[in-house]
């Protein structure tokens, strides 16, 4: 009949915490929390996974060099193993996504991607468009909460300077600038 809701700052690293200490009864917890629970068989009996609809995605502001170009984008898009991201990084918490939709909503065109990964077709689509790699300096911005904002893009920096060569620098922002920052591009 009554159901109470805890907001945190951060709900992947301080909910499994409160969980632990019987304050709440449901967590989603994330990285080395959900490592200790799948190693610990006196708690992983408590977990229950399931699927969930939506997609993370990165918008690029098309309005500035290179990110103005198709070809850019598309390499940037090929360049990462949505898998080894999904799967290795994310501990299997999350299934690859290479469409924007989830194969679990109708309309979704699961199985029939447009573009594939190839890191040597991304490589060759900067050559293409004409873009030396070691002229772009790109900015990851993101929410700095949940932690796994962080990781992914920490994942993504590494890729694209390593298979891409180009420069990648991140921009944490906390969770009540973000939103501001978020309004102040609508047009990029």
């Amino acid at each position: 009949t009554r159901a109470e809701f805890t907001i945190f700052e951060d709900e992947t690293t301080q909910a499994f915490i409160a969980f632990e200490n019987d304050e709440l009864d449901y967590a989603a917890p994330e990285g080395p929390d959900l490592d200790r629970i799948l190693e610990d068989p006196s708690i992983a009996g408590n977990l229950i996974q399931f699927p969930m609809s939506n997609c993370y995605f990165l918008p690029c502001d098309t309005t500035n060099p290179a990110t103005d170009s198709v070809e850019f984008r598309q390499a940037l898009w090929k360049s990462f193993n949505r898998d080894e991201l999904a799967n290795t990084v994310l501990r299997g918490q999350y299934i690859p996504a290479y469409t924007i939709v989830s194969p679990d909503i109708p309309g979704s065109i699961d199985g029939e991607m447009v573009l594939t990964e190839s890191q040597e077709e991304a490589v060759a689509l900067l050559e293409q468009a004409g873009i030396d790699p070691a002229s772009v300096e790109l900015e990851i911005t993101y929410q700095n909460a949940p932690a796994r904002n962080k990781t992914v893009a920490e994942y993504l920096q590494a890729t694209w300077q390593d298979v891409l060569g180009i420069t990648v620098t991140l921009n944490p922002i906390e969770d009540t600038s973000y939103i501001d920052w978020r309004a102040s591009r609508e047009t990029q």
